[in-house]
């Protein structure tokens, strides 16, 4: 039996999600004797309780708070595999780190904010063994692998997508637990939407696809009240221009399958609430979440969505915060393959069995849908007047946060949960 080794950096997160599918797979993966040599963190409680659920189901680990120390006592003969889950910031080095010693390389995405060092970041990784979540983790989403399944024999007219959810506000109110995330709605959000491409009738590149419209309808203010937007990087900006951060963007891509990209780092927006609405009528579900949550005085709205729609000879809508298909014509409910693990354990099992060369590499998603995601936030940003567009996501900012953490009256609430 071939052997794979190990080591994963950083346990925040998706991370401490990571680290306990590894752990399952070193005790139970029967094509690969998985050894989960070490894990990296700079946090030493971190540390500690990975060495303790490991211990407590029979596995045996190193520890390190230093990525250099850790890459120096990987390597030898072996098959080595690095699960990055740590800061985007160091994911280029690590990246590198990994190529020049021959290992295996899993990160969630290329963290690049740029489009010219984005495709640069992407374009290293196409002939290596570097692989990106972002491109893989909703491909194994049951009601994608579904509805590709059932598309397969029908004529698909149109695909809308939506990602969208409370990020900005999060990062507004929690900055420094949020430090890492970065990059606004498109480059955060819908940088996870790749998997339409499967769905398209052709082989063409998502990238000749034509962008018929992109707009963003509300960028992400710095903070309350704030003079100033938010940039990519988590700072700010005094204009509207290609650093500034957006926060809720609609896309629509022509071809002979019409595709529409959803994204929102604001909330949901209101075609979703609409579509949302019209789904719970036809089957009587809802494909969303919405709850109050708090941070210190501060209260504020969370929202969460990954859904598609699909309409054609056969209408469908999946939701996939919850794994589920339905048939809108039908109003019900479409079985799906009962998956025995998450779509996190599948992506990393997959990346085992590539290491150990036991399953074909797939090729790189390329840089075409890359591509077109700076165009539509370039085209998306256009014609905008900076302060019009400040007081507009100061205004949505507030719309979500709950002052003084006062409690809706009985009818707000009501029709908040609609």
């Amino acid at each position: 039996m071939r052997e794979v080794k190990v080591y994963q950096i950083g346990l925040k997160g998706t991370g401490r999600y990571g680290f306990e599918k590894l752990v399952e797979m070193e005790k139970h993966m029967p094509e690969v004797d998985v050894s989960l040599e070490a894990v990296c963190d700079r946090d030493r409680e971190r540390l500690e309780r990975a060495e303790r659920f490991a211990e407590v189901h029979g596995v045996e680990i190193d520890s390190f708070t230093d990525t250099d120390a850790m890459y120096g006592a990987a390597g030898g003969d072996e098959r080595v595999l690095i699960y990055d889950s740590s800061s985007s910031r160091n994911h280029p080095d690590q990246v590198y780190e990994s190529l020049r010693n021959g290992f295996f390389h899993v990160t969630e995405r290329a963290s690049s904010l740029t489009k010219d060092e984005h495709i640069s970041e992407r374009k290293m990784a196409e002939n290596e063994d570097v692989k990106y979540l972002a491109d893989r983790l909703e491909r194994q989403n049951p009601a994608v692998r579904k509805a590709l399944e059932i598309a397969g024999e029908e004529k698909i007219e149109s695909i809308k997508v939506f990602r969208e959810g409370s990020t900005g506000i999060q990062k507004i109110l929690s900055p420094v637990d949020n430090l890492d995330v970065k990059g606004g709605d498109v480059l955060n959000k819908m940088m996870h939407q790749s998997f339409v491409q499967d769905f398209l009738p052709d082989e063409r590149d998502f990238q000749d696809l034509d962008l018929k419209e992109a707009d963003t309808e509300y960028f992400v203010p710095k903070g309350k009240d704030s003079g100033k937007l938010m940039s990519v990087d988590g700072g700010y900006t005094r204009d509207i221009n290609r650093t500034t951060a957006t926060g809720m963007t609609h896309a629509d891509l022509g071809s002979e399958t019409v595709i529409e990209l959803n994204s929102s780092w604001l909330g949901l927006s209101k075609e979703f609430r609409s579509l949302a609405s019209d789904i719970r009528d036809d089957t009587g579900e809802e494909v969303f979440e919405r709850e109050f949550a708090g941070k210190d005085d501060s209260a504020y709205i969370y929202e969460d969505a990954r859904a598609f729609i699909i309409k054609g000879s056969r209408n469908l809508a999946g939701d996939m915060l919850n794994e589920k298909l339905y048939d809108l014509d039908a109003g019900e409910e479409v079985e799906t393959r009962d998956m025995l693990h998450d779509q996190l354990y599948r992506v990393l099992e997959n990346a085992v069995l590539e290491a150990a060369g036991l399953r074909e590499r797939p090729d790189q998603e390329g840089t075409g849908f890359v591509e077109k995601l700076f165009e539509i936030k370039n085209r998306a940003i256009q014609d905008k007047e900076f302060f019009e567009e400040l007081e507009k996501a100061n205004d949505k900012l507030e719309s979500m946060i709950i002052d003084d953490g006062k409690i809706l009256e009985d009818e707000e609430a009501n029709t908040l949960a609609r």
